[in-house]
């Protein structure tokens, strides 16, 4: 792996991600009078992602409580906990700018950081190149709090919802035609045979969340796990699987604007090696709702190869 950089916090942007960029981030102030109805929610915000070529990107981002310095170790083992991807399969070609929202709410118990005031912050090239980190503008949330280039956090009010688990029923697949996503969905996503000319260690697999159409203007979070099928049933929300990515939307610069639709994509290869599945032709795929209304396309899962 290329060499780890560390910075005093999370400045000196736009940076090239040619390399391991490791920093660290000062988290927001809690929201205070917050409503019985209403959650804070931390979402770490990867602004102004660049990427100059028509081909496929990928990098993860890992999360830890800094020590010392910040720095530990440049081994992926010990940058902290994967709390998210970003994947894009380069499906408009020339350019494109993108943006990454990735919640923390879970990572920050993992980690034993809800107390910490920043947090250790590294962003590992996976596949791609010519990738950009950090735009030249600035984005202010809905409550007028300013967000700086590269990267941010910020807490968000979300909606409390509370998503019914469906009883055990036999597993199907997706199936023709959109579905509201206004409780679980749970669905059998068959896995294409790895392309013959494709080596092992450069096949990568990716879920792809298809046409999520987000009705109205307000922010949508959505999150994805995978598991093993079990003897044709779905369990209980305990036995959701591992978690897999979320779509977060926070509907930001919208104003006039009620639809919205987008793909989510997840690179899952070493998701599928953890839960004993490289041997398994379909996939259990959980597709949970957190907050706001959204309708999904489809599943699927596509081999890509590493470049």
């Amino acid at each position: 792996m290329a060499s780890a950089s560390a910075l005093p916090e999370s400045g000196l942007w736009p940076r090239p991600l040619d390399s391991v960029i490791r920093v660290l981030v000062p988290r927001p102030p809690r929201p205070q009078n917050r409503g019985d109805a209403e959650k804070d929610v931390e979402i770490l915000v990867v602004n102004g992602v660049e990427v100059k070529n028509n081909r496929a990107v990928k990098f993860d981002v890992y999360i830890d409580k800094p020590y010392g310095d910040g720095i530990k170790s440049t081994n992926s083992s010990e940058l902290g906990v994967l709390a998210g991807s970003l994947v894009d399969l380069a499906r408009l070609k020339g350019g494109r700018k993108l943006r990454l929202n990735l919640c923390l709410d879970w990572v920050l118990e993992e980690i034993g950081a809800v107390e910490s005031p920043v947090l250790l912050v590294s962003l590992v090239p996976r596949m791609g190149s010519d990738i950009t980190i950090g735009g030249n503008h600035l984005i202010t949330n809905r409550r007028g709090a300013l967000l700086g280039l590269g990267l941010g956090l910020l807490t968000w009010l979300l909606p409390g919802t509370a998503i019914a688990a469906p009883p055990p029923e036999p597993l199907s697949e997706f199936g023709p035609g959109p579905r509201p996503l206004n409780s679980t969905i749970r669905v059998l996503v068959p896995r294409p045979p790895k392309p013959s000319t494709y080596r092992e260690d450069e096949n990568v697999l990716v879920l792809i969340v298809d046409g999520v159409e987000v009705k109205d203007n307000e922010p949508v979070r959505l999150d994805v796990y995978v598991a093993k099928p079990d003897e044709g049933q779905v369990g209980s929300d305990d036995d959701l699987g591992e978690f897999a990515g979320s779509l977060i939307d926070l509907a930001r610069l919208r104003t006039g604007r009620r639809a919205r639709k987008t793909d989510l994509d997840m690179g899952i290869t070493n998701l599928v090696k953890q839960i004993g599945a490289e041997k398994c032709e379909k996939l259990l795929v959980s597709l949970v709702p957190r907050t706001g209304a959204m309708v999904v396309d489809g599943v699927h899962i596509e081999n890509f190869k590493a470049e």
